[in-house]
């Protein structure tokens, strides 16, 4: 009996041990914006931070880059291997944190922030982290599996989804076709007034709380659909687990 309570024991202490070296640098790249129309941000693990800029004429990238591993030695030589050049093609250009080495992702991390001209159209993700824009007026596609997604955005198509995190968006704009999803989380948005979109929402296992002029107004217990102002966009909010707040 005692010998079958100390093996997990010892399986805790040395899944904490494991990874106890930790080494850091960071890197900064800065290059011309012109003729670009798309940015597209991956980290397998760390957040992305998004800042628009209407008056930017550059995209200036700065990576946080973090290696884990059970010696310094080791930490450092994973460090060495890993990197988050940008690469343009045409007019996308993608940030992603890479390694020359296939068993990478779980000991390292890349945390990136951005600051880019505002117009850009944005594609992130990451696997677990948080994803923040500020500003941009483009289109967003955002995805994270675990972490939340925030911000300030005013882009015609949006994208949003995290598995497990609450989505907390102000749209300045009325979009022209918005899908939010969470699968744990909470989805709050909060619409500028006198925008006109068509919206749905919805949860399994939650509420839905709306403090909007909708017209046109069909709400049960867990689904609502209405129309705002001259309802040309369409809005689209679910959950799975977690409460659906318009406001």
């Amino acid at each position: 009996m005692r010998s079958t309570l100390l093996l997990p024991l010892l399986f805790a202490a040395a899944a904490c041990s494991c990874q106890r070296y930790t080494a850091r640098r960071t890197v900064d790249y800065t290059l011309d914006a012109a003729g670009l129309q798309q940015f597209v941000c991956r980290s397998h693990n760390g957040g992305i931070t998004l800042v628009g800029n209407a008056e930017a004429v550059q995209v200036a990238v700065r990576a946080d880059i973090t290696a884990h591993a059970p010696s310094e030695a080791e930490a450092q030589a994973l460090l060495h291997e890993l990197d988050a050049a940008p690469v343009r093609d045409g007019d996308r250009l993608t940030v992603t944190g890479t390694a020359r080495r296939s068993d990478w992702t779980s000991g390292s991390s890349f945390t990136f922030h951005v600051t880019l001209p505002a117009h850009l159209a944005v594609d992130l993700r990451s696997h677990n982290g948080r994803l923040d824009l500020r500003g941009t007026t483009g289109d967003v596609a955002a995805e994270t599996h675990n972490g939340d997604v925030v911000g300030t955005v005013a882009g015609a198509r949006l994208a949003v989804v995290t598995h497990n995190g609450d989505v907390r968006l102000q749209l300045r704009k009325a979009p022209q076709d918005a899908s939010i999803e969470t699968h744990n989380g909470a989805v709050v948005l909060d619409l500028t007034a006198g925008e006109g979109v068509q919206v749905t929402a919805a949860t399994h296992n939650g509420r839905i709380e709306c403090a909007l002029p909708l017209q046109d107004r069909q709400q049960a217990r867990n689904r609502l659909a209405g129309r705002l102002g001259d309802g040309k966009g369409r809005l689209r909010a679910t959950t799975h687990n977690g409460d659906v707040v318009l406001r």
